[in-house]
């Protein structure tokens, strides 16, 4: 096993091992800021012997957790019989809402439709319902999605501001028919059930230390859930570069980074401006074409 700090630069070692409240990772192309995350993981286990379950790590993509999972389990397969959690933040809702299915308002039992079922059933069978072609009942369907996302399924008004009142109706009593929940609203859900069940709620863990990559990538309806977590006493690390949003198509919303030392007081922000990747000459001369 690697000790924790090995071949860290003195800015990488800084971020790994930071001690404190919340705290804010600015990193930059190049930088390590995976490599720096997968580091701080290891130092908690390591120099401050945090129980493994209290630690959930999310990142954004199943490729990128099963990245994150096999440099963890390199470095630690050794001397721990249990890892930490290693999850998508639709991964950790789905867990957690079949923890407390009976607190949520989703049909019972908590069922998820798979793509499938989605695409050829519930689709088509909606498509027939409020008599529109595939391709529209898609269009709606993702315009639900996209008020879970955004968090305007929230507002009072929003079943009169949705553009298909016809389409609603019939998705509601379609999903209370056959009983099943969109993965599309996983997150959601687990938002609710976070404000609405909290002090009943069996949280997996529950998590202690949650450390999240990609921050500038989360909507507000994740940004949301993770304000919860640090409600419920979750120390907070996030990782990320404001400059880097990419997931724009669901509503990624990069000022959740930027403000993040206003949203969690007290918490300290971190940074990584060393590019790994290459020398200093290539950067200048790139930076001066």
């Amino acid at each position: 096993m690697i000790e924790w700090d090995e071949k860290l630069t003195s800015e990488q070692k800084r971020a790994a091992s930071h001690e404190g409240l919340h705290a804010r990772l600015l990193a930059g192309p190049g930088t390590g800021k995976t490599l720096t995350l997968t580091r701080r993981i290891l130092w908690l286990l390591t120099q401050r012997n945090i129980p493994p379950n209290e630690i959930l790590a999310v990142t954004f993509t199943r490729a990128a957790v099963s990245e994150l999972r096999g440099c963890i389990e390199d470095h630690i397969e050794r001397i721990l019989s249990e890892f930490p959690r290693i999850s998508t933040l639709h991964s950790f809702a789905l867990r957690q809402l079949l923890r407390n299915a009976s607190l949520t308002q989703l049909p019972q039992p908590l069922r998820i439709a798979d793509g499938y079922e989605e695409r050829q059933i519930i689709i088509e069978e909606l498509s027939d319902l409020i008599g529109k072609d595939v391709r529209e009942t898609q269009k709606l369907l993702s315009e639900l999605s996209a008020d879970w996302q955004r968090l305007t399924a929230d507002n009072h008004d929003w079943e009169m501001r949705f553009p298909n009142s016809k389409f609603l109706g019939a998705w509601k009593e379609h999903r209370e028919i056959y009983a099943y929940t969109l993965r599309a609203e996983l997150v959601y859900q687990l938002k609710r059930a976070l404000e609405e069940q909290r002090e009943s709620l069996d949280l997996e863990g529950p998590p202690k230390y949650v450390l999240i990559d990609e921050y500038q990538d989360l909507n507000a309806c994740d940004l949301s859930v993770v304000k919860s977590l640090a409600e419920l006493g979750s120390e907070i690390y996030c990782a990320g570069d404001d400059d880097q949003s990419i997931y724009g198509f669901r509503f990624a919303n990069p000022e959740g980074i930027r403000r993040f030392t206003n949203d969690y007081i007290p918490s300290t922000s971190l940074g990584l401006d060393i590019c790994q990747r290459c020398c200093k000459e290539i950067l200048d001369y790139g930076l001066y074409v």
